[in-house]
Parts: C-alpha cells; sequence; structure tokens
C-alpha cells in the first residue's frame, strides 16, 4: 500500500497548484478565490526513486475553510505524513498555526511548505515565526508555479517517510 501525504493549510496558500504540480495533472480547480476545493482529492505522486506515494488535497483550515472534518472522514490514521503549505509572500496568521496545531495533534510528521517563495522578500521578515514551530530540517520553500524548491521538497518526504539511506524514524 502507498504511504499517504496529505496537503493541510489555510485558503489560498497553493495547495491545489501544488498537487496538481505533483501529480503531474490538472485535476484540482485552482482560482484565486477561498473555498474553491471543497472535497477530498486524491492524485498519485511518483517521487524521484519510483517511490509511488497517494497525495490528497483537502479544502482550506479555517473560517472559509472545510478544517479536517473531510479528513476524519478518510480515516486519517491512513496518512503517514502532513504537508503544512503556507504562503510565502504574507506573514503566518492565527488561522495557519490553528491548522498546524490540529496536525500535531495527530502525531504524524509535519513538513511545512512555503510555496510562493518567488515572493520571498515580503516573508523573510517574518520566517523566524515558522521555525519557532517546526525543525529547520523539516520547512522546504519552493514555487508550485516554477517548480524552484520542487527537489528539496521531494528529498524532505523521502527522507520522512523513511525512502532513502539517511532516514528518519517517522515516530
Amino acid at each position: 500500500m502507498p504511504k499517504i501525504i496529505t496537503l493541510i493549510g489555510r485558503p489560498n496558500v497553493g495547495k491545489s497548484s501544488l498537487f496538481n504540480r505533483l501529480t503531474g495533472r490538472r485535476r484540482a480547480l485552482v482560482w484565486n478565490r477561498p473555498g474553491v476545493t471543497r472535497d477530498l482529492l486524491r492524485g498519485n505522486w511518483t517521487l524521484d526513486h519510483g517511490h509511488k506515494v497517494e497525495l490528497w488535497d483537502l479544502a482550506g483550515w479555517g473560517k472559509e475553510g472545510l478544517s479536517f472534518a473531510n479528513l476524519r472522514e478518510q480515516k486519517s490514521a491512513q496518512v503517514d505524513l502532513y504537508l503544512w503549505v503556507l504562503d510565502g509572500s504574507e506573514p503566518l496568521n492565527d488561522e495557519d498555526l490553528a491548522c498546524l496545531r490540529k496536525a500535531r495533534k495527530t502525531s504524524k510528521p509535519i513538513i511545512a511548505v512555503v510555496n510562493k517563495a518567488d515572493k520571498r522578500k515580503a516573508f523573510e521578515v517574518h520566517a523566524h515565526e515558522i521555525f519557532s514551530h517546526l525543525d529547520e530540517k523539516d520547512i522546504v520553500f519552493l514555487s508550485a508555479e516554477t517548480k524552484a524548491g520542487l527537489g528539496e521538497l521531494i528529498e524532505n518526504v523521502e527522507r520522512v517517510l523513511g525512502l532513502t539511506e539517511d532516514a528518519e524514524d517517522p515516530t
């Protein structure tokens, strides 16, 4: 059975764009308006060394999103890793942190994916906030639009899931 990776985060941080980029298909709707993703979307992602994982795209967390309700319906115990997607052009906010707290309650590993890293300048002022919540090795800066940083994301996913020689125990 393939490992399951779930994209989480508040609305409009780029989860669906990242889902489309990683799966190589344009299945998730992408629109600059919150609430477009309403249902759990599943796709396949093949990592560098031929490892196949199942990728889940959830609706955004927070007052405009559906929180983790649809994840509970899909048996959250199956999830092996969360990719906590953040908007690199904005500072962290309460919705981002509430999403992180909810994911931490599951005791599953979390990698912070700072999307829109091409607009990183505005974000760098607030980067210390993320570093105070997660280990530096579990933070990846990327751009789903330009593919910059995807290699680092894949390396971190393989490391955390134990799919490489230098993997760590995810528990």
